[in-house]
Formats: structure tokens, sequence, C-alpha cells
């Protein structure tokens, strides 16, 4: 009900959005309609993205809906609705705006470098596998908004990329969350531990993504997070600063959470009858890990294309930086 009642308010704010921008414009189509300089009919669009992905403060729905729907509805809306307002921002927001995005550019920086750290200290905080992931779901989503509302080539490309990683590695650790739950009965941190005692498949491919996650030099979150540092430096160092501590702060949850669930000693919960990951489990999870992978080593295969240089990056600029 929670997350109904903010996706409503959101999707009503767009909804009067949409249509007096198409009022203003003469026409509902985006191809064909201009720009506008309207704060109130960007305001609108804003909320409802922020709403979607989530951004602080309008994340209220987050930890309820991703702790208590199945966790294969929870990677859904981790790895792939939370990416819609990012689309948003990028097809509508930045350069049908420009004028708003300009004037708010401050406001919208401060949000997401706030959200980034409060997600990223919850999760350290979190007593729960979903807490965890749930949380560091919001702190990335403030990263890419960084990016975003950088509105530049590095800005940009970093949150583009730093969206397609987000996804992929939160697809993956809610479908690993999953497995844990259904061999132990529960997600709770504390009830966890030595799973990795017979069962080397399961830790191997939990390594792997907590790795990932954790963004070591060389994966494809690393060059990310690097190029939305690098992106958003040019709107205050304080900005990079405060990226670089949330990339200390994902290391420091990410392994609090694999060390939970493979090492210290075996929780109530762990049952030495528990299984390793089975054919099934591992088709859903090694795909995504291996485009992970793949990303590692060729980053620019999202990068890169994603605005390709020239006329589109003018147009997703606005002009107006």
């Amino acid at each position: 009900m929670t997350f109904v009642v903010y996706t409503m308010v959101g999707s009503l704010l767009m909804l009067a959005s949409v249509v007096a921008f198409g009022v203003s414009q003469g026409t509902f189509s985006l191809i064909d309609s201009g720009t506008s300089d309207n704060v109130w009919i960007f305001l609108g669009f804003a909320v409802a993205f922020a709403v979607k992905a989530p951004l602080f403060p309008f994340h209220g729905w987050l930890p309820l809906a991703y702790r208590e729907a199945p966790v294969e509805v929870a990677a859904v809306l981790s790895a792939v609705v939370s990416k819609t307002a990012i689309y948003g921002f990028l097809r509508i927001g930045l350069p049908k705006f420009p004028e708003p995005v300009d004037d708010l550019a401050v406001v919208v920086l401060v949000l997401a470098a706030v959200g980034l750290l409060y997600g990223s200290l919850m999760a350290f905080r979190a007593p729960d596998l979903r807490g965890v992931v749930a949380y560091s779901s919001m702190a990335q989503m403030g990263l890419i908004t960084l990016g975003v509302f950088a509105v530049n080539d590095f800005g940009l490309d970093g949150a583009v990329l730093q969206s397609v990683n987000h996804a992929l590695i939160s697809a993956s650790l809610f479908l690993l969350v999953g497995m844990v739950e259904r061999r132990c009965g529960t997600g709770e941190l504390a009830a966890l531990g030595g799973m990795a005692r017979g069962r080397p498949v399961l830790a191997t491919v939990l390594l792997v993504a907590g790795m990932i996650a954790l963004a070591v030099p060389g994966s494809a979150t690393f060059a990310g997070e690097f190029l939305i540092m690098t992106g958003v430096y040019g709107e205050g160092w304080g900005y990079a600063a405060i990226v670089a501590l949330s990339i200390v702060l994902a290391a420091m949850y990410t392994l609090r959470l694999v060390s939970a669930v493979l090492h210290v000693r075996p929780g109530s919960a762990v049952r030495d009858e528990a299984l390793d990951l089975r054919p099934v489990e591992l088709g859903l999870v090694v795909p995504l890990l291996a485009c992970l992978l793949v990303l590692s080593a060729w980053p620019a295969l999202v990068s890169e294309s994603a605005f390709p240089r020239g006329d589109d990056t003018e147009l997703i600029a606005g002009g107006s930086r």
C-alpha cells in the first residue's frame, strides 16, 4: 500500500506535468516539442522520477517494499523500475527543461549527495540482507543522479554506465539473497554465517558479486563511479569527496554482507544439510555476472555508445551549461 500511494502521487504529478507541457507546446510529441522554462512543470516530472528511483527524501516506500515483496519483484524494482527515473531525467528533464535544470541543479545535487550518504550508512546498519541491498540501491541511485546533473560528458557517461552496472548487480544480489533465505528461512545477518563451508559454488558466486559491488579497480562499477566522480568534480570538489566517501562505505557494507553470510561462526538458521546452488539457480545469476565481467573488460561498450559526441550530447545537455 505504501508503494502504491507513493507511486500514484508521483504519477499524478507527472500526468499533470505532461498535460501542462503538451498544452504549452501545442503537441504531446516529445520529438516535435521544444524546450520549456517553466519550473513547476519540471518539478512535476522531477518529483515523479525521484519517487520512482527513489531519491532522498522520497524513499519512504523503499525499505517496506523491498523487504516485503517476493525477492523476484524486489530484483525487478531495484534493477529495472528504478532506472525509468534515470531515463526520464535523461530523455525529458535535461533536454526539455534546460533552464530549470540549470537553476535547480544545485538543489538536486545536494539531495542526491545526501541520499548517497544516507543510503550508504543505512545499508551498513541494516540488520538483514534485504535491507543492505535495498539501501545500497538507494545510495547508488543518488550516485547516478549526481552524474546526470553534472551535465557533462564524464557525468552522463558514468551515469548511464552505472545504471547498467547497478541493474545487473542489484538483480544478482537480490536473487542470491532469495537463495540464502530459501535455505535458511531468514535473511537476518545475526542468524547467518559459515555458509562457505560445504557450499563452494555459493561462496564463489557471492564473492564475485560482492567484489564487483564494492567497485574494485578493474570492475565495471569502478569505471562508472570514477566517471561520475570526475564529472561531478566540475560542480564542486565537495561532491567528489562525498562520492569517494561513499565508495569506502560501499566496501564496508558489502564486506559486512559477504562476511555475515559466508564466514564467521554458523548462525542458528544455518543447517548443515543446506544444499549448494543448483544449476537452475546458477542459470539465473551467472549470466548477469557474466555481463558485468564483459563490461569490466570493455566499459566503453555502454559509456561511449550512450551519447555519441556531437549533436546528441548537446541535445541532452540542453545547451544550458
